[in-house]
């Protein structure tokens, strides 16, 4: 029940419906009003637009926000810890921080007010996954700094539901408790829920007997197939959260329960642009690219034009007025989400460097144990140690980076001169949690009859420098080569020499005189066999034509090595 005057956060706000053009109006009057709020009052951006030559009353229309110039997270690293605020300290209630280099986090304020919006845009987003004041909600979201578990709490309690506070972890307490309080809802990470509901196996409770039908699940990337596999397990609608701590924390964007195709953006308060990562040229809707923001309403940091480094594209909208965001299929940084936690390979670097018995020279190895992440970094020393100078050296390194990045490691210890050296970039990561889902994508592309031959036809059909890289070869052997040379650019990431060879074999051929093939004609051949996985793999989405491209990559960087 609500009291006359006092807003309902149970109905959809008249935003919401809004048409087009209201929308537009509202959010350049917010945009003025933000641009000017920056420059007159944070020495960073009135620095920042003077350095571009552009001052808020340049902004007539929307587009010309492409004038002001981009903040990035190593500008508010530059500005540790309240260099970017935008009011006094005494107005700021409440500071949130996510992880940073050298130890020092990414710092956020927050004005009442601030606390206020966000409070409403997490009731608003609880509300379109289907929660009410009615509702009983386990947040299992973390709690502390980063701003998951506040920020999920406060939007709850606005509309108005019951909050359980447990916090991440005690995965037997987390099951005791949703099997005794019966919670309609849960907000957490889509990973740790995958172990819950394995614990829940564990204690023979039948989740599909409990009164749980909502999980909101964000704070890292996740797949339509997990999506799928929740629902199964749970017998619950699983709702995809967007959000990041520098443009306010989660409910930046959330999905509808009615449609759950994409968080909608709530773009009254967060304006979204997709910009070409290399050049920064704005894209139009539809097409990928880094995703950027604009906050709209923020007092304490107001963020311009913020890099997200996300990749992603721009929806229409469909069950709201604002636009959607599709999943996000990459980053445009180095930037790895470890169970929710940002890691950058430069973190773990200066952790390497503070302990004398290990050389800068290292891998970081990410995989998927079970339904968690695991991190493992690969680390050389400077001379030969004996066992406990290895246990002592491991125990260490562990110990840094769980204290200074948060996340926990496995140390592994080679002898000098044995990790991998680079001419060129040092390849620092090695993500395989990407390669189950080639692997199962491969899979069912071969069960079908006609895969190899319908990627045939549509790479010899696509150009004449396809069919001249089979100038002097008949059908058959055309088709076989085709499927050989895919096989190898498959094993090439392995390890596996033979398959190398052949790489490097085949792009000397191609490259004599006579073939005319250019080494862009691999790209072409990529694209070629995108289009015919994404025909034949009935369980398509974004997240396995990255994983398609994730595995080739190396091969492909062989291949045109060899011009």
């Amino acid at each position: 029940m609500t009291n006359s005057g006092i807003k309902d956060y149970n109905q959809l706000e008249p935003i919401e419906k809004a048409s087009v053009d209201e929308l537009r109006r509202l959010q350049l009057q917010r945009m003025r009003n933000t641009l000017e709020h920056a420059y007159n009052n944070s020495p960073f951006y009135k620095a920042q637009f003077d350095e571009a030559g552009v001052h808020p009353t340049d902004l007539e229309t929307l587009s010309d926000l492409a004038k002001f110039p981009f903040t990035t997270k190593r500008d508010l690293r530059d500005n540790y810890p309240f260099g970017m605020f935008a009011t006094p300290m005494e107005e700021v209630v409440r500071i949130h921080a996510s992880s940073g280099t050298t130890g020092k986090p990414t710092v956020v304020g927050y004005t009442q007010n601030d606390i206020d919006i966000w409070a409403d845009v997490v009731a608003r987003s609880i509300r379109a996954a289907g929660g009410g004041s009615k509702d009983i909600l386990h947040n299992a979201y973390g709690y502390g700094l980063f701003t998951g578990g506040l920020g999920a709490h406060y939007g709850a309690e606005r509309l108005g539901c019951t909050v359980i506070p447990i916090s991440g972890g005690q995965t037997e307490k987390q099951v005791q408790l949703i099997k005794d309080f019966n919670p309609d809802i849960i907000m957490v990470t889509p990973s740790y829920m995958l172990n819950v509901a394995d614990e829940m196996d564990r204690q023979g409770i039948d989740p599909k007997q409990l009164n749980l039908r909502v999980g909101i699940f964000g704070a890292e990337p996740w797949t339509d197939s997990m999506r799928k596999e929740l629902e199964q397990r749970l017998g619950i609608d699983a709702i995809d959260i967007y959000g990041l701590s520098e443009v306010m924390g989660p409910g930046v964007a959330m999905e509808c329960l009615e449609t759950k195709d994409g968080p909608t953006i709530w773009e009254d308060h967060f304006y979204p642009e997709i910009i070409d990562p290399e050049t920064g040229e704005v894209l139009p809707d539809g097409e990928e690219g880094e995703l950027v923001f604009t906050s709209l309403t923020k007092e304490a940091l107001p963020i311009i034009r913020y890099r997200t480094r996300d990749l992603t594209r721009l929806l229409p909208g469909t069950a709201r007025t604002m636009r959607r965001m599709d999943k996000i299929t990459g980053r445009s940084d180095d930037m790895l989400i470890i169970r929710g936690v940002n890691v950058f390979p430069t973190q773990i670097e200066e952790q390497i460097l503070t302990i004398d018995a290990l050389t800068p020279h290292y891998q970081i190895e990410i995989s998927r144990e079970g339904n968690l992440d695991k991190m493992q970094v690969d680390v050389e020393s400077h001379t030969i140690l004996n066992e406990r100078e290895i246990e002592a050296a491991c125990k260490e390194l562990q110990h840094k980076i769980k204290t200074m990045v948060g996340v926990s490691t496995q140390i592994k210890v080679f002898p000098p001169e044995t990790m991998p050296r680079s001419e060129g970039k040092a390849k620092r990561v090695i993500d395989n949690r990407l390669t189950p889902v080639f692997n199962k994508s491969f899979e069912r592309c071969l069960a079908k009859e006609g895969f190899f031959e319908k990627f045939y036809q549509r790479f010899i059909n696509s150009s004449d420098d396809a069919k001249a890289m089979f100038a002097n070869t008949d059908m058959h052997n055309q088709k076989k080569m085709l499927q050989n040379s895919l096989y190898m650019m498959v094993a090439a990431p392995s390890g596996i020499e033979k398959a190398s060879t052949h790489i490097e074999h085949i792009a000397k051929s191609h490259s004599r005189r006579g073939y005319g093939v250019k080494p862009e004609l691999y790209d072409l051949w990529l694209s070629c066999l995108l289009e015919t996985v994404k025909e034949y793999d009935d369980e398509h989405e974004a997240v396995i034509e990255s994983a398609w491209k994730q595995t080739l990559e190396y091969g492909i960087t062989l291949m045109k090595s060899q011009y």
